[in-house]
């Protein structure tokens, strides 16, 4: 079988799998005090300074484990509560369905976004979100995220940007991209299934999607999945 779908996922990498067979059948519950729980926590914070690193972020960015690139995206876009929101009319549906009226961004014939629109948009809705994201997961266009992220900022706005197809396919810096969010997934590009993660500002505070325990820094509660973790980074 010759396989080609990445765009769905890509197979499982072989360093991905030596870092997670190496922790199967460990009792990993990073909430633990005792010695099984102290390395599960060592792992998840060597994996967040590692991804963090690579994404080129400051010490003014943090990032939250999700189990899912379409968990992350459900973050960023609710959890910054009642704002106006603008999403790209090219979205993944994991944008594009999560608020109701959100306004739609048209783009041109090649797929680019309407910078005017935007700017419109932007004008009558200042402090509002802007997700865009950055490699369309079905035409392949690139948006020039670092432009729409300095129009977005310059209306007091946040903005947020999808990064999934383009996480290690396309060299990616979030400081120089502009970006307040992004979303990462790893199994688009040799990581498991259920790595993935939401960077955001220490000094944005979200809304978790869920209820009941203080993992991730009280944004995404639930007891982490270490060896997807261990994967992704």
């Amino acid at each position: 079988m010759i396989y080609l779908d990445y765009n769905a996922t890509a197979p499982l990498s072989k360093s991905a799998l030596h870092a997670m067979q190496e922790l199967a059948g460990k009792p990993l519950n990073a909430s633990s005090v005792h010695e099984a729980g102290r390395i599960a926590r060592a792992k998840i914070e060597d994996a967040r300074r590692k991804i963090l690193s690579y994404l080129g972020a400051d010490e003014r960015k943090q990032l939250v484990f999700t189990a899912s690139g379409t968990e992350a995206n459900n973050l960023a876009l609710k959890g910054v509560g009642a704002v106006p929101v603008a999403v790209s009319a090219t979205e993944h549906v994991s944008v594009l369905d999560v608020i109701e009226n959100a306004y739609h961004i048209p783009v041109d014939q090649q797929g680019a976004l309407d910078m005017e629109a935007l700017e419109c948009w932007l004008k009558n809705n200042k402090g509002g979100l802007v997700s865009v994201m950055l490699a369309n997961n079905e035409t392949g266009v690139i948006q020039p995220i670092k432009k729409i992220s300095e129009l977005v900022h310059a209306y007091d706005g946040v903005m947020h940007t999808d990064a999934v197809q383009a996480f290690k396919r396309l060299p990616i810096n979030i400081s120089d991209l502009g970006v307040d969010m992004m979303t990462i997934s790893s199994h688009k590009c040799g990581g498991p299934l259920g790595g993935a993660a939401l960077v955001l500002p220490k000094s944005l505070e979200l809304d978790p999607l869920f209820k009941g325990g203080g993992q991730e820094q009280n944004i995404r509660p639930g007891t982490e999945n270490v060896p997807s973790i261990v994967g992704l980074a």
